[in-house]
């Protein structure tokens, strides 16, 4: 295991759940972080390990659904080493009775706002030939489950997303990969709308993954410690895998498909370039 090198790393969706134990898996180790939510006002667990720890952790607030607020959040690509793209809610639904309001946020949310992020970082990162950005995935990028569909399909989404900039930046020095939580790592508080409960926007407790054959999903159910260890160990192994790449271990997480990479950005089509930053 080589020895770890000190890193800045900018989470979104770290008010709880596994952005929460990822922020402070990552102080804890040394790296200073940025923590990002939607509303710091629900930050109080992390202020409360901050305090008790003195952790390297600055909040700051940041909606993946809006442009502007990402460019607030983010005044500095160049300090960053490190983007988590965590952030997301699940629609669970039928997918006849989601209409194309909820199935236009759940894709802005998941899809376009995790791109958000990474457009406001990768010309800088492209151009002094270093980075690495994780897109927190799920079960549901590979396979969909009845009432899950409109999740799945925002997970699908951003893997293939995930998998093309890893084959487009790769060969500049920028690593890519998602990674799939632990299936049996315990649910945790991101918002899970009800088709039918517009008012419902964050459910505490939910599960913020799509379900599996031989899981069920519960809204209040308290969760069993081997669980709750079981999501430590996943924001653990998120941390290793990240220090792996900065120190150039490993190309990139994202599953190989294909023909391989290419040389450099003037390889790709026309307008790949632009799209790809």
């Amino acid at each position: 295991m080589m020895e770890e090198k000190d890193m800045k790393v900018l989470i979104t969706g770290s008010n709880s759940g596994f952005g929460l134990l990822t922020a402070l898996g990552f102080a804890r180790a040394g790296h200073e972080v940025i923590a990002t939510m939607r509303n710091p006002d629900r930050g109080g667990a992390l202020r409360a390990a901050i305090a008790a720890e003195t952790l390297p952790i600055e909040i700051r607030e940041l909606d993946v659904s809006d442009a502007d607020s990402v460019t607030r959040a983010i005044p500095d690509p160049g300090e960053l080493d490190v983007l988590v793209n965590n952030a997301g809610f699940e629609v669970q639904a039928a997918m006849e009775l989601v209409d194309d309001e909820l199935l236009a946020r759940q894709l802005d949310t998941n899809v376009r706002g995790p791109m958000r992020v990474m457009r406001r970082v990768l010309p800088v990162w492209r151009e002094r030939g270093a980075g690495v950005v994780v897109n927190v995935s799920s079960i549901a990028g590979v396979v969909a489950v009845p009432y899950g569909g409109a999740y799945a399909a925002s997970k699908h989404a951003l893997e293939a997303i995930t998998e093309a900039l890893h084959y487009e930046l790769a060969p500049l020095g920028l690593r890519f990969a998602f990674f799939d939580e632990n299936a049996e790592a315990p649910a945790g508080h991101r918002g899970v709308r009800h088709q039918g409960a517009p008012d419902a926007d964050v459910v505490g407790g939910a599960s913020d993954r799509g379900a599996e054959p031989g899981h069920t999903r519960t809204r209040s159910a308290p969760r069993e410690p081997h669980r709750q260890a079981a999501r430590g160990e996943a924001a653990g192994e998120l941390r290793t895998q990240v220090q792996d790449q900065v120190g150039g271990q490993d190309d990139g997480g994202a599953r190989p498909k294909g023909a391989g990479p290419p040389a450099a950005l003037d390889d790709l089509p026309v307008g790949a370039e632009a799209q790809a930053a």
